[in-house]
């Protein structure tokens, strides 16, 4: 079966188009080389995953990326709560740390800290709770050892 790649409009043998699971046919719409040639081109950028949430930003925060290098400027260059200067994970950037009721942005977290404070609701009360928790049982090896 000929397909016409809609890069270079040229029929080409299926062969030509690499697989693809969310089209109809299950192939690309450009064939191998024209898909090749962008890869190679100087043009194109490079998305990577720091400027994707990047672009993540603006739309569920209304935050630019100058914003944000001024908001980790001014806490410092790490995070807000541990002052770490590895935001952690693969990602390379800071998480937003917002309020999820009023969406309104906190601070720049790692995320292990931001993990944390989610995982316990974001709620202060059971933050206090959880500190001092394990401040009574770093009290207690010290007096048991």
């Amino acid at each position: 079966m000929m397909i016409q790649c809609k890069k270079c409009l040229v029929e080409k043998a299926e062969t030509e188009f690499r697989g693809d699971k969310r089209k109809l046919n299950g192939l690309r719409s450009w064939c191998k080389s024209c898909d090749q040639e962008y890869n190679r081109t100087a043009k194109r950028v490079k998305y990577n995953t720091s400027w994707r949430r990047r672009d993540r930003w603006k739309y569920e925060f209304g935050m630019t990326p100058e914003q944000y290098d001024a908001m980790l400027v001014a806490q410092g260059g790490g995070c807000a709560i541990c002052g770490t200067k590895e935001p952690g994970r693969k990602k390379g950037v800071f998480a937003v740390d917002h309020d999820h009721i009023t969406g309104k942005v906190r601070a720049l977290l790692c995320t292990n800290c931001n993990i944390g404070i989610g995982n316990l609701g974001d709620d202060p009360v059971r933050l206090r709770t959880a500190a001092d928790y394990l401040e009574s049982f770093q009290q207690a090896e010290v007096v048991c050892g």
